[in-house]
Parts: structure tokens; C-alpha cells; sequence
């Protein structure tokens, strides 16, 4: 197994309804390992953003929809 595969398998754990402590010293860890902006959300909540992106006006979107379809497929 290659050190991806390793990486790759990693997911937090599931609590059962035992050992909260325990669970929420690993979870607390794993949020904070996918980066600042994650934990942030955790700490304070999610805010939308108050403001259409000004890239995105009118039409754009599904543009944009049809370009990514064609892209990926």
C-alpha cells in the first residue's frame, strides 16, 4: 500500500455514544488538520455570503455550467 492509499483512508470517527472525551479530542484534531477556514466554520457557524460574485451576472452561470459539463465528461 503507498503512502496515498495510507493518507487517503483517513476519516474521523464515528461516535457511538461512548467516550465522548476521547471522541471529541480526535475530531477536534481532524477538523483542524483540513485547515483554518474549516475550524473557523466550526467555532463560529457558516455565514453566506451577503453579495452575488460580480464574475456571475446574469447568464454567466449556467455558461459556466455548460463549459464545466463539457470539460469534465
Amino acid at each position: 500500500m503507498s503512502n496515498y492509499e495510507k493518507e487517503a483512508s483517513i476519516r474521523p470517527l464515528i461516535f457511538d455514544g461512548s467516550n465522548f472525551v476521547y471522541w471529541k479530542v480526535r475530531i477536534t484534531a481532524y477538523l483542524q488538520s483540513l485547515g483554518t477556514e474549516v475550524w473557523d466554520i466550526v467555532e463560529t457557524g457558516y455565514t453566506f455570503p451577503s453579495t452575488t460574485p460580480t464574475d456571475m451576472v446574469g447568464d454567466e452561470p449556467q455558461k459556466w455550467i455548460i463549459i464545466w459539463a463539457h470539460s469534465t465528461s
